[in-house]
């Protein structure tokens, strides 16, 4: 049986600085800081965010505390700074692990509520079975309240990028058939578009629904010599990707980058059974290690 998956709770990215990134992701992106937290002991400190929206996914910022730090090796390596985990609510941690054994894959650091605080937790590691993404499986209390986060409105009071939802998490691999299987039986995703859409891209793609409906998953691979995901894999290796936001209006959007000294790039438009759609992506280097993707659609439903 696969693993289901209730709650998207969060994605996480690692930093140097946790400040630093809270003024990008506040500033650009619209997030609200709600919390922050330090363990000294395990050698980090976090700060959660609100995303904007209705998609009820939260965001958390990782920095190192203290020199032995296990986000030192992490943020020297190849994947870092950047997307370091995701978590998922789970119906039963105990079945998770049972379930990944069976699937020939050995999760650590897991706990039982009373151990953890009230949540039992367990991991996957990335280069242990988790296919280049750490994975945090939980159950108990939510880190994030996704009701709440959608109920909510707030204005920063200065030009964001006016995300509406989180659209999807892209995951590269060197081969998508694998890569989207493992997720198909691991999860239970459900894969709903095979691309791309534009005939002669360097890549292949497949998109997948989570059962919780929160969000989207997308897996991508290389197709032929010269593709950005080949280049992207020799470089960083298999994992997260991007992250990509749907904005409600797209000039707007365009009107915060250059507010905030960003530039976009890919810029790209186009047209689905007569709706428009335009997207972007914005650099690692102006995100703080996140390359993010926005895109704004006229119709609902029209990019994807």
């Amino acid at each position: 049986m696969a693993i289901e998956i209730l709650h998207v709770d969060h994605i996480a990215m690692a930093v140097p600085d946790g400040e630093r990134q809270s003024a990008i992701l506040e500033g650009l992106f619209g997030f609200r800081r709600r919390e922050r937290y330090a363990y000294p002991g395990q050698g980090f400190a976090g700060l959660s965010f609100d995303v904007p929206g209705r998609s009820g996914v939260g965001w958390e910022v990782l920095a190192p505390q203290g020199d032995d730090s296990f986000l030192r090796g992490f943020l020297a390596g190849p994947r870092g700074p950047g997307l370091h985990h995701v978590a998922f609510r789970v119906d039963d941690v105990e079945r998770a692990v049972a379930e990944l054994r069976r699937a020939g894959i050995e999760p650590f650091g897991t706990e039982s509520a009373e151990e953890h605080g009230g949540r039992a937790v367990t991991f996957v590691h990335p280069s242990r079975g988790g296919q280049g993404l750490l994975f945090q499986l939980y159950t108990g209390p939510d880190w994030n309240d996704a009701e709440r986060m959608r109920a909510e409105r707030w204005d920063p009071g200065h030009p964001t990028l006016g995300i509406t939802e989180v659209h999807h998490l892209s995951h590269a691999g060197p081969d998508l058939e694998q890569l989207l299987g493992w997720y198909e039986r691991l999860f239970g995703l459900e894969t709903i578009f095979r691309g791309p859409r534009e005939p002669g891209r360097a890549y292949d793609t497949a998109v997948l629904d989570l059962p919780s409906g929160e969000m989207r998953w997308e897996v991508i691979a290389p197709r032929g010599e010269g593709s950005f995901i080949g280049r992207f894999l020799g470089t960083r290796g298999p994992g997260p990707h991007h992250v990509t936001f749907l904005v409600e209006d797209w000039e707007r959007a365009l009107d915060a980058c250059a507010h905030h000294s960003v530039r976009p790039f890919g810029i790209e438009e186009g047209t689905v059974d007569g709706a428009r759609y335009c997207e972007a992506f914005l650099h690692p280097r102006d995100t703080g290690g996140l390359l993010a993707q926005f895109v704004w659609e006229e119709r609902p439903g029209t990019w994807l």
